[in-house]
């Protein structure tokens, strides 16, 4: 393959080493009050394909920040920025194609019992109008990818507690998402388990995606080879040294 870096600007160098933030906070607080945010508020930027894990005790901000990115909640102040467009300037109709683009893993999202695997894996595709011939081959792909491609048939009851994360994750990326939000993903798996659904995170990321997950679990991060990013007394700290994936 032919490197073309040479006959690049300057400019055009620059974008290609720093590429644009798919996500950005600046001085975002969850409410008006700043009873989360501080006096500051939060600031970061996600760049694509990085992989982040966000900390912090119980009730300090991290389950609201990935409501934030994926609009289901309004800041009470500051600015968002997301796939280059301030989310307050967005229409209803640019809102919820943007929202496409975010695959979520949220605890009150549970799986339908009453459906398939296939089917609970299917449903964002579905939902989305796109035609059954089109999505099946991709779902089935993906709950392969997951290690259910033996368990289409199979409804969420019959699953083990990792292999229903796992689906989780399936039913978040189905569609193909840019951006993946995963709150507590972890939570109450063995270590097996554990490391099976950090491993299909961190491949997302190295296949393109942004991948932020949340966790009360310090341990946990500091093992996962993320960029960890650490909530405390209403402040956002970076735990470990900034890399490729954290824009400045």
């Amino acid at each position: 393959m032919t490197n073309n870096t040479a006959a690049l600007s300057p400019e055009e160098a620059g974008l290609r080493a720093h590429p644009a933030p798919i996500a950005r906070f600046e001085s975002v607080s969850p409410n008006k009050t700043d009873e989360t945010g501080g006096s500051r508020g939060f600031s970061f930027a996600l760049a694509p394909g990085s992989f982040h894990i966000l900390t912090g005790a119980p009730g300090s901000g991290k389950t609201s920040i990935l409501r934030l990115l994926c609009m289901v909640e309004r800041p009470g102040r500051g600015r968002i920025q997301l796939f280059g467009r301030d989310v307050e300037s967005m229409s209803r109709t640019e809102a919820a194609a943007a929202r496409r683009r975010i695959g979520v893993m949220f605890p009150d999202l549970p799986l339908l019992e009453h459906l398939s695997v296939f089917e609970n894996a299917a449903l964002v595709p579905r939902i989305s109008g796109r035609n059954r011939r089109e999505y099946a081959p991709e779902v089935v792909e993906v709950l392969r990818w997951v290690g259910l491609g033996r368990k289409l048939d199979e409804k969420p009851a019959g699953l083990s507690t990792g292999e229903k994360r796992c689906l989780a994750i399936a039913r978040a990326v189905a569609n193909g998402p840019e951006v993946i939000l995963a709150d507590e993903p972890t939570a109450d798996l063995d270590a097996v388990s554990t490391r099976r659904v950090l491993r299909l995170l961190a491949e997302l990321a190295s296949s393109g995606a942004t991948v932020l997950m949340a966790t009360t679990d310090e341990g946990l991060a500091a093992t996962s080879g993320a960029q960890i990013m650490h909530l405390q007394d209403g402040r956002l700290v970076l735990v470990e040294p900034a890399s490729p994936g954290l824009v400045p």
